[in-house]
């Protein structure tokens, strides 16, 4: 098992932190395991072949959806993933992740970061648009079934252009994937593996997003499993949605949490979810923060929204990624739970929803303002 110790807490009660990447040791392809992906990044970085992953997500959620699809098609076709940013999206929005993602997460053993380019080589760059078409080849010519012989690619991918835009229904695709990923047969559970490895390999966090940790840690007395070292706690996401992140990407209006709903029975469910760690709320929702936190339940602080800065969304992604169990008050999970339950390496391609609050939880009455829906 593959363990990076983090910083230590503040003195007072003090244990060590020893962090243990489920999300990476669960990812059994060799071909990340034995470092090729790095020695191929940086080889194809050299040569000046790039992918530059452009989002097209509002949310971080959405951004992180079609990561997974920017890695797989980096491999497929041979080029260095980058992630574009303002200067190196010139044919698509990069959107506001790749401005603070480097703060938090940095990829593992190889660089994502924008290379040095020129205006003219920009220029030359091709785009990409990861959507739903008969022809997906992919090879060192060909991105998505698009001819771009050598030019580097600016690939535009996020919540609806996952990777199953880039496989669809092609057994023939999905099975040259598993080869160079060192899979000796076919598994039935190779999209969840990709997606861990896909993220343990390009998100690892950093200093800082570790100091965060460790600082959540030891305002709400969280302790660890002696055995395993995972943090006891454990997560609901309420996700209100009121940064109109859903809104943006698709102009519907998204179905009440169960959250918003009834907050006193939401956070009962907490006594439905497997593990007797820390009950947390992670929500979009400062009016939701304020009303878990009433309730003796952990919560972090500040504002999560499709454009805030992304220091909160962030924090509780990587939470959610830790904790020992998560889950959804609402009747669908969001992109953000989805892609932290999937870099976690957790089995199960998705997480449960509680879709209906659970009734009166022991201890948990809590008086709320109720939000005008």
């Amino acid at each position: 098992m593959d363990h990076t110790t983090a910083p230590h807490p503040s003195p007072g009660g003090v244990h060590t932190i020893e962090w243990i990447d489920f999300g990476e040791s669960k990812c059994e392809a060799p071909y990340f395991r034995s470092s090729t992906f790095a020695r191929q990044q940086i080889r194809w970085r050299a040569e000046k072949r790039f992918l530059a992953y452009c989002g097209d997500g509002t949310g971080l959620g959405s951004w992180l959806r079609g990561l997974a699809a920017a890695v797989a098609a980096a491999i497929l076709s041979e080029r260095a993933l980058t992630i574009g940013d303002a200067r190196s999206c010139t044919l698509a929005s990069a959107g506001a992740v790749p401005e603070y993602l480097p703060r938090y997460f940095r990829a593992k053993g190889w660089s994502s970061s924008r290379p040095f380019r020129t205006k003219a080589d920009r220029a030359r760059d091709v785009l990409v648009t990861l959507e739903r078409r008969k022809l997906r080849t992919y090879n060192r010519a060909f991105v998505h079934g698009v001819y771009v012989g050598n030019a580097s690619v600016q690939l535009r991918a996020g919540y609806r252009r996952g990777p199953d835009r880039i496989f669809g229904d092609s057994p023939p695709l999905v099975a040259r994937f598993a080869r160079i990923l060192g899979w000796p047969e076919f598994r039935a559970d190779w999209w969840a593996a990709l997606h861990s490895c896909a993220y343990s390999y390009s998100l690892t966090p950093t200093h800082k997003m570790l100091l965060l940790e460790r600082e959540f840690y030891g305002r709400h007395n969280i302790t660890f499993d002696t055995e395993t070292g995972i943090p006891r706690f454990k997560v609901l996401h309420a996700w209100l949605d009121e940064g109109g992140a859903a809104g943006a990407r698709n102009g519907s209006t998204r179905s009440p949490s169960a959250f918003a709903r009834d907050p006193a029975g939401a956070l009962a469910c907490f006594d439905r979810l497997d593990g007797d760690g820390k009950p947390t709320l992670l929500s979009d929702s400062p009016w939701a923060t304020r009303c878990a936190a009433a309730a003796g339940v952990a919560t972090t602080d500040g504002v999560a929204s499709a454009t805030a800065p992304l220091e909160k969304p962030l924090l509780d992604w990587w939470l959610m990624v830790r904790a020992e169990n998560i889950s959804a008050l609402q009747n669908r999970s969001s992109p953000l739970l989805e892609t932290a339950w999937l870099r976690g390496g957790r089995e199960g391609a998705y997480p449960t929803a509680f879709w209906e609050p659970c009734g009166a939880g022991v201890g948990r009455a809590v008086e709320c303002p109720r939000v005008v829906l």
